[in-house]
């Protein structure tokens, strides 16, 4: 009963560094601080965001995203918003919000 314990032990703690690898490197788990997403994000809901590969391509018209603000009183604050228009040719991505 001892090898099983320790086998399941040693299973869970490979599984706990695995998420945390994943969660790290390929996505970003947030918390909703404002209600600008209501009804389809509450204040304090989790969301799990794939980080960017840097391909606006890769972008879809309605996904939401987490970006940094960099204009006026949401500079530097993490924002998330639905995307309503992305203009490829200038690198450009407008949200809802």
């Amino acid at each position: 009963m001892h090898k099983y314990f320790k086998f399941i032990t040693i299973g869970i703690e490979i599984l706990i560094i695995l998420l945390f690898v994943i969660l790290r490197f390929v996505f970003n788990v947030y918390v909703i601080a404002s209600s600008s997403m209501d009804p389809v994000l509450k204040v304090g809901d989790v969301i799990v965001s794939k980080k960017y590969n840097g391909n606006i391509n890769n972008l879809h018209q309605g996904d939401l995203i987490t970006y940094l603000g960099s204009v006026g009183s949401y500079n530097d604050k993490l924002i998330t918003h639905e995307i309503v228009n992305i203009d490829v040719k200038n690198d450009c991505v407008y949200t809802k919000g």
